[in-house]
């Protein structure tokens, strides 16, 4: 407790604070590996422990907030470098057609239940979108770190995440210009507008303008690394402009400096930072987490838990194997896709949603996120156990459902 007291009397800066959250995360870290687990769970841990649940050792949580979204936009903007369009060549009906067809039934279904549990009819529309949408940043972490980024189930996942972030930039368009006198008509056309502008500037800049400047700026490392850095930087103020979220921005940058022959160089130098803040986020995330358990409460999260890790990923399950896919590559994608958006946390921020939902509904937002996103790191790291458990009712199912299966194979590389 005198330790306690001690760390509370240091001044309340915020380098002191971003000081104690890497501290106590890499300590927490450390414990975790020791016992051979995932570290974002960790990481989550740490967010409970300095924050309003915890010991409150953090002051300044606003601006920790505000850097952590930092963490989104250096991970999505690697994604986007990383992102080999060809390598989704031979699942692109399942992505296009399939990934549509995931969203509409997620949401339809979360908006349902939403309904049926006492929602608002607001609320009820943003639960669904909620759980339509998976998490890009954590599911494409753990894929890189599996090595599973070119495995069937992997491409497959990584299209259908490219199609909800299509998608979920229409919905957080709409949410962000809902509260305006627009009709949705002229809002889905002009989110469609200015998406087909921001791409197209994209491109542009891609083929006559980034091929010049990085080939004189990779003469030298450090000038290479503030090119990126400032690349990244105009497309989230472009992105901004047109009414579209900073992460989105970065996301479009990595997208457009993916086929420069620096990119290993610029994604080893830019690894460092996403690491940094994206420690940060989810430090954050579990920081956020300021709700008062009761029955009521632990029925109804208990409900969209169920629908998150079983409902969802049997909706993907089905879906990919109507495409044709085997069983174990079906299971794989829907269990790596069970868990909440770091885009839901968005949209609850967004100040038109903050005004029309309960503090229960968005503290309760910021539980589904969490739990879920921790949850998806122990359902990757032990999916081989999860398969095997499932596979007699896989193998029902596929006998079940009268479908010519593609002569595709699960791989491990």
């Amino acid at each position: 407790m005198e330790f306690l007291q001690l760390i509370n009397n240091l001044p309340g800066t915020l380098l002191i604070d971003i000081a104690l959250l890497i501290i106590v995360a890499t300590i927490i870290a450390f414990i975790t590996k020791f016992f051979k687990q995932p570290l974002i769970p960790a990481y989550i841990i740490t967010g409970l422990i300095l924050g309003p649940l915890g010991f409150k050792l953090i002051n300044d949580t606003e601006t920790i907030h505000a850097i952590s979204e930092f963490g989104i936009a250096f991970l999505l903007f690697i994604v986007g470098l990383e992102l080999n369009l060809k390598r989704l060549k031979h699942v692109g009906p399942v992505v296009l057609i399939g990934g549509v067809l995931q969203v509409i039934l997620t949401y339809l279904f979360g908006q349902m239940i939403a309904v049926r549990l006492g929602f608002a009819p607001f609320e009820a529309v943003l639960m669904g979108l909620v759980l339509a949408f998976s998490s890009t940043m954590v599911v494409i972490k753990l894929l890189s770190d599996n090595d599973e980024m070119d495995t069937l189930h992997g491409k497959i996942v990584l299209g259908i995440l490219l199609m909800q972030d299509i998608l979920v930039i229409l919905a957080l368009s709409l949410l962000m210009n809902v509260g305006t006198t627009t009709s949705v008509p002229a809002l889905i056309a002009n989110s469609l507008i200015y998406g087909v502008v921001l791409l197209l500037i994209a491109a542009v800049v891609s083929k006559f303008i980034f091929p010049r400047i990085f080939a004189f700026a990779a003469k030298n490392q450090e000038l290479l690394f503030l090119t990126s850095l400032t690349s990244l930087f105009l497309f989230a103020i472009i992105a901004e402009l047109l009414h579209f979220s900073i992460t989105i921005g970065a996301f479009i940058a990595g997208l457009a400096m993916a086929n420069l022959p620096y990119r290993t160089d610029i994604i080893g130098k830019i690894k460092p930072l996403k690491t940094f803040f994206a420690t940060i986020f989810f430090v954050a995330l579990g920081m956020q987490l300021n709700i008062t358990f009761s029955l009521a409460l632990l029925k109804i999260a208990t409900i969209l838990f169920a629908a998150i890790f079983i409902v969802k990923p049997m909706i993907i399950y089905l879906i990919t194997t109507v495409f044709g896919y085997e069983k174990r590559t079906a299971f794989l994608a829907g269990l790596s896709l069970g868990q909440v958006s770091e885009f839901s946390l968005i949209m609850i921020s967004l100040p038109f949603v903050m005004g029309n939902i309960s503090s229960e509904t968005f503290s309760l937002v910021i539980l589904l996120a969490s739990v879920s996103m921790a949850v998806t790191a122990y359902l990757i790291e032990f999916k081989e156990r999860i398969y095997t458990f499932f596979e007699p009712a896989l193998t029902f199912i596929s006998k079940v459902l009268p479908i010519k299966q593609k002569k595709l194979h699960y791989q491990t590389r």
